[in-house]
This record gives C-alpha cells, sequence and structure tokens, in this order.
C-alpha cells in the first residue's frame, strides 16, 4: 500500500513545475515564482476549447478560471480573493474629456470585477485579427462607465449633442488602461497567463 502510495505521489509530482515569471509593475521589472501542476487530458482540453468558442470568439475569462482552481498550486488565487484583495485605488476614476461640442465632460470609470474586466480585456480583437468596437462599447457601457446618478450608460451617450459626442475610442481607450491596471497588479495577468500557457505546453507534451 505504502509503495502505490509512493508512486501516485511521485506521478502527482512529475507533473508539477515552479516557473520565474517576469513582469512589470509602476514601470519597475519584477520576478515572482509560480508553482503549477498539469491539470490533466480532460482539463487540459476544456482549458484549449475555451480560445475559439465559434464565430472567431474565445472565453478567456472562463478559461483562466479553470487555470486558476486546477492548475495554479501557488500563489493560490481565484476570481473571488482577486476582487476581495483589490485596493481601492483601483476601483474608480475619473478622467474629464472636451468632446465634439467643446464642452469638458467628466467621465466615471468603476472597476467591474476581475473576469468581467479581463473579457472586455479579450474581445477587443476577434482570433482573426478583426476588431470587436460595438460588443466591447456595449460592455464598457453596461459594466465600467457609470452618469452623475451613478447609474450605467447606453451608446447613445456617445451620439452627437450627448455628452460622450465624438469621444467614443478616446474613452474605449482609456476604460482599456483602466482595466488593465488591476490586471498587472502584483504580475496577476502575468502569472495566470504563464499558467494558462503551460496547461497548453503540458498538453501537447511540450518540454522547455
Amino acid at each position: 500500500m505504502a509503495n502505490k502510495n509512493e508512486e501516485q505521489l511521485k506521478t502527482m509530482m512529475s507533473g508539477q513545475k515552479t516557473i520565474d515569471v517576469n513582469f512589470k509593475e509602476n514601470g519597475k521589472k519584477r520576478t515572482t515564482k509560480l508553482k503549477v501542476q498539469d491539470p490533466g487530458t480532460s482539463v487540459g482540453l476544456d482549458i484549449l476549447d475555451l480560445t475559439d468558442v465559434g464565430d472567431q470568439t474565445n472565453n478567456l475569462p472562463e478559461a483562466y478560471d479553470l487555470v486558476m482552481r486546477n492548475v495554479i498550486i501557488s500563489p493560490k488565487m481565484s476570481y473571488e480573493s482577486l476582487n476581495k484583495e483589490l485596493p481601492d485605488k483601483f476601483q474608480k476614476k475619473e478622467i474629464t474629456k472636451t468632446n465634439s461640442d467643446g464642452d469638458k465632460v467628466t467621465i466615471t470609470m468603476k472597476f467591474p470585477d476581475y473576469r468581467t474586466a479581463l473579457g472586455i480585456i479579450f474581445e477587443i480583437q476577434k482570433n482573426n485579427g478583426g476588431m470587436n468596437n460595438k460588443k466591447v462599447m456595449t460592455d464598457i457601457c453596461n459594466n465600467v462607465i457609470v452618469d452623475k446618478d451613478n447609474k450605467h450608460v447606453d451608446l447613445d451617450f456617445f451620439d452627437e449633442g450627448s455628452d460622450g459626442a465624438g469621444l467614443t475610442f478616446v474613452v474605449m481607450s482609456e476604460v482599456m488602461k483602466f482595466l488593465s491596471a488591476p490586471v498587472n497588479y502584483k504580475g496577476v495577468g502575468a502569472i495566470i497567463g504563464a499558467a494558462f500557457q503551460f496547461s497548453l505546453d503540458s498538453l501537447l507534451k511540450i518540454k522547455k
């Protein structure tokens, strides 16, 4: 029995690896240790399938969820813990821009949650390289931008004569930077991305 347990432990350990993850935070280069494990063929295929879910789109936020639950050993993380531990400075930001009517407009952005933020970031470009502008802006309006009454806005917020007139792509760019800051915080995005790549390499048996 002891020999069987030792063999099981040896098999499990053989699928584990420690990776040096390099990332930048506040303009400074940093490195952290990431311990990962082979998630197995079934979960590995689930992760792979989520990279293309049809119509040239992906569901990488769900793939990242599987990675956090099945691949990453340390540092342990989940969407729930990431949301809970995010500092207040990343939760909200106001920007002031001049619209096409020459009026200065203050736009408030609120961080939705990590899963939603990653979804918006990843959906900006389709798998074939095509842009996904309307879907991105719709999701930005529904999940990130709020008006003076703290309510989310519609796409007509950017129509001529409205506060956001002429600011569609200015706001899109600002929102992407706003959402990317929490993803880059403590190398979160780099860590999950490295574990995600490890899971794909393990499935294809690529040794590095």
